[in-house]
C-alpha cells in the first residue's frame, strides 16, 4: 500500500509476459568458485568495491512517546540518492545495551508504513503489515527503517527503473549492489548509537526488503542475525523456468550470477553458521516451493556440519506472499533466541 492507504498490485506493476527461454538452458562459462572465494566473487557479482565504513548521516531532534525515542537520519548512498531512515529505541542510558534491528518494507511499503503507529493488518490475507517495525522497538529492540532502492516510493516509473539497470550494467554495477550498500549503510548507523551494541545487529524484512536482509548478510560477516520474509530466496535457476518472473524487474536477475553459485550456495558458504531464519511460504509468487527444496538440500548440510542445526530456520507456512502476523511472530522469537 502507499502512504494515503490505496492498494498497490504488484502483478500489475509489471506487464505479464508468458514468455520462457528455452527448457534446460544453462549459464554458460560455468566456474567452480572454492567456499572461502564465494563472498569475494558475490561482492563482484553485485559491483560492490568495498563495504561501508565511515558514514556522513545527519541526525534530526529527537521526541519521546511511550518509552521511545524516535529521530530522523538523513544520508546518501554512493549514487549520491538521499536518503531519510526513522531510527525508534527504548529509552535507556545504559551503553551498549540495546540489539539493533535494520528494518525494510516490501516494494509497495515505506519507513512510514512500517514504523506506523497501530500494528495491524487491514485486510486479513493481502497487502501490507503496518507498524511492525515500531513493534520491534516496542519489544526492546533498536530499530533503522528505510524506504529501500527500489521500492515504489524511490524508483519512479518501471521504465526509469529499467533505464537505470541498463545504464550500470555496463559498468559492473547493479541495483542488487546498492539495495545491499542502503542496507549495511543503516546497520553502521545504528551500530554508532551509543545504546546499540555494535556486535548485535540483525536484518530483517519482507519481499524487497528480505533481499536486502539476506543479500546483506551474505556480503557482511559482521552481520549477527538475518530474517528475511518472502525474500525471493530458494534457487533463482528455478525461478527461471518455474516461476513467475514477470512480477520482478530485472535487478534480481543479476548478470552472470548462475556463472558461479545460486542461492544455496551463497547461504551455505556466506551466512552459515549465523543465525538465519527465512520465512517462505509454499505458494509465494516470488519463489517456487521446489527452489526452497533446492536450497535447503545444501543449506541444512550446511548448518549441521558446523554442529549448529539450530541457528538455521526455514518455515514453510502454507500461504501467498504476504506478511502475516505469524511471520513476524516467528521473527521475532528467533531475533529474541539469538540477538
Amino acid at each position: 500500500m502507499s502512504d494515503n492507504n490505496i492498494p498497490v498490485d504488484i502483478d500489475k506493476l509489471y506487464p505479464k509476459i508468458n514468455q520462457k527461454i528455452p527448457k534446460g538452458l544453462k549459464p554458460t562459462y560455468q566456474q567452480n568458485i572454492a567456499p572461502e572465494k564465494v563472498r569475494e566473487k558475490l561482492l563482484e557479482i553485485l559491483g560492490i568495491e568495498e563495504l561501508p565504513t565511515n558514514i556522513n548521516f545527519n541526525v534530526a531532534k529527537p521526541k519521546e512517546n511511550e518509552g521511545l525515542i524516535e529521530y530522523k537520519i538523513k544520508y546518501q548512498n554512493s549514487l549520491s540518492e538521499k536518503i531519510e531512515a526513522t531510527v525508534i529505541t527504548p529509552i535507556t542510558n545504559q551503553p551498549n545495551k540495546l540489539a539493533g534491528i535494520v528494518c525494510m518494507g516490501g516494494t509497495a511499503a515505506t519507513k512510514e508504513s512500517i514504523t506506523n503507529e497501530k500494528f495491524y493488518r487491514p485486510h486479513p490475507n493481502k497487502g501490507q503489515l503496518f507498524g511492525w517495525a515500531r513493534e520491534l522497538a516496542r519489544l526492546g529492540y533498536a530499530t533503522i527503517s528505510i524506504s529501500l532502492k527500489g521500492c515504489v516510493e524511490r524508483r519512479g516509473t518501471v521504465a526509469k527503473w529499467e533505464q537505470e539497470a541498463k545504464l550500470l550494467s555496463p559498468l559492473g554495477r547493479t541495483q542488487y549492489g546498492y539495495i545491499v550498500e542502503e542496507t549495511l549503510i543503516a546497520a553502521r548507523i545504528l551500530a554508532s548509537i551509543n545504546t546499540v551494541n555494535s556486535d548485535r545487529i540483525g536484518l530483517t524484512g519482507m519481499s524487497l526488503g528480505g533481499v536486502g536482509a539476506w543479500y546483506g548478510m551474505a556480503c557482511d560477516p559482521s552481520i549477527s542475525v538475518g530474517a528475511p520474509v518472502c525474500g525471493g530466496i530458494g534457487s533463482l535457476y528455478r525461478n527461471l523456468y518455474e516461476g513467475q518472473p514477470w512480477r520482478q524487474s530485472s535487478a534480481g536477475y543479476i548478470p552472470g550470477i548462475l556463472k558461479y553459485f545460486d542461492h544455496g550456495e551463497i547461504i551455505s558458504t556466506c551466512i552459515t553458521p549465523r543465525p538465519f531464519i527465512m520465512i517462505a511460504p509454499t505458494e509465494d509468487e516470488d519463489m517456487p516451493s521446489s527452489g526452497v527444496d533446492d536450497m535447503l538440500e545444501i543449506v541444512k548440510p550446511a548448518y549441521k556440519k558446523e554442529g549448529l542445526s539450530q541457528n538455521f530456520e526455514c518455515y514453510r507456512p502454507p500461504g501467498k506472499h504476504v506478511y502475516m502476523m505469524e511471520y513476524f511472530n516467528k521473527v521475532v522469537s528467533f531475533f529474541n533466541k539469538f540477538l
